[in-house]
């Protein structure tokens, strides 16, 4: 207690905002802000200060990691509603995606080079080959082109999904789901950042050349094509980018290289068969390999 009395409770007026206030021993007083989520000396820190929900609706939560909880339905965005996922809803949860106006260059297995096409990504078929760049090349080496095959291609409709379109230096455009993985370059290495991480100035393979993205528009798209490729790459717009929809909030605090998440990606979905898969010249024959590597039983053509 204090004053020339000791009548004084240092708890009165409500000095813990409504939290449990306790008088100590030296005259003053502590605070318990364990059931609320909040913190500080009178429990006045908020922790959904500064936008923690990135749009969501925070609420304090004790009983949660950092003391709040994220509602991240209804997301106002530009006159759009989405909703994101994720502890801090910075995370979309659908697939990686294409815009719809996308173009890749592909080709049917028995067809030459010459008769190879650039069609909208929608027009891309299941077991037909599409353009990609060979990762495992030199920057100063001319021409890495070559050939994969796209294994899923799934078109989606009448949504609303945060999508990011890169203008390059060459005037070449690219745009993408948020948690689209790009493969950028720094020193001849490559490395795979989400499109929602990639900033003006990051060096992408456009058109077999390095470009830099000159400047980034953030919209909502209604329409996406998710594709998959057998080597995890493809070039969309002549840029090269991932070519799978791994779920990936780890590349929101790391950046690991291009050749290691390909690695990793073409090992769990094709184990040792993925060159196998690429030398078969029926569908029936490499879809049922690559369904039996992914675990699932075989269908019959």
């Amino acid at each position: 207690m204090t004053g020339p009395t000791c009548d004084t409770d240092p708890c009165d007026n409500d000095a813990c905002n409504g939290n449990a206030c306790t008088v100590d021993y030296k005259g003053g007083f502590l605070c318990d802000c364990s059931t609320t989520g909040l913190s500080g000396k009178t429990c006045d820190e908020d922790p959904c200060s500064d936008d923690r929900c990135n749009g969501g609706v925070c609420t304090p939560d004790a009983s949660a990691w950092g003391g709040f909880t994220c509602n991240c339905t209804n997301i106002q965005f530009d006159g759009y509603t989405s909703t994101m996922y994720g502890y801090t809803c910075n995370l979309d949860s659908e697939p990686s995606c294409f815009d719809e106006t996308t173009t890749v260059w592909t080709k049917s297995e028995t067809q030459s080079d010459e008769d190879a096409r650039n069609v909208l990504i929608t027009m891309l078929k299941e077991g037909d080959l599409v353009g990609t760049s060979n990762l495992n090349r030199k920057l100063i080496q001319p021409n890495g082109f070559q050939w994969t095959r796209a294994t899923s291609v799934d078109i989606v409709k009448n949504g609303n999904w945060t999508a990011h379109s890169f203008l390059f230096t060459n005037d070449s455009n690219l745009t993408v789901t948020s948690p689209h993985i790009m493969i950028v370059w720094n020193d001849d290495k490559s490395y795979m950042v989400r499109a929602d991480q990639v900033k003006v100035g990051d060096a992408m393979i456009v058109d077999e050349s390095i470009h830099e993205v000159q400047s980034i528009k953030t919209y909502i798209i209604d329409t996406k094509v998710n594709v998959e490729t057998e080597d995890g790459t493809i070039k969309a717009n002549g840029v090269l980018a991932s070519g799978f929809c791994d779920v990936n909030p780890g590349l929101l605090v790391m950046t690991p290289t291009a050749e290691k998440q390909i690695e990793d990606y073409t090992k769990s979905h094709f184990k040792e068969n993925i060159d196998t898969c690429m030398d078969v010249n029926s569908y029936g024959s490499w879809y049922n390999l690559w369904m039996d590597n992914l675990g699932y039983s075989q269908l019959s053509y």
